[in-house]
């Protein structure tokens, strides 16, 4: 379907892919691979990698929301 949210959704998806990294089937898979990697690291840096993950994948949520909101608003007609 090629509705606003779908363009909206597809739009911020792409923006924040890059073509140099590889991707996995399901987020978990992820994020089991980052932390995989993350735990090779001494403790001190550990900490401070996967803070900054996590505020990372926060952000990507909260922003996910906002465009799923701001779709069902363009698609009801609001």
């Amino acid at each position: 379907m090629n509705n606003p949210t779908n363009q909206a959704i597809n739009a911020f998806a792409t923006g924040l892919q890059s073509s140099l990294f590889a991707t996995r089937d399901t987020i978990e898979e992820a994020y089991s691979y980052a932390a995989d990697v993350i735990n090779t690291l001494p403790i001190e840096q550990q900490i401070a990698v996967h803070t900054a993950m996590q505020v990372v994948i926060n952000t990507i949520a909260e922003q996910v929301k906002h465009l799923t909101v701001l779709g069902e608003e363009v698609t009801n007609g609001h």
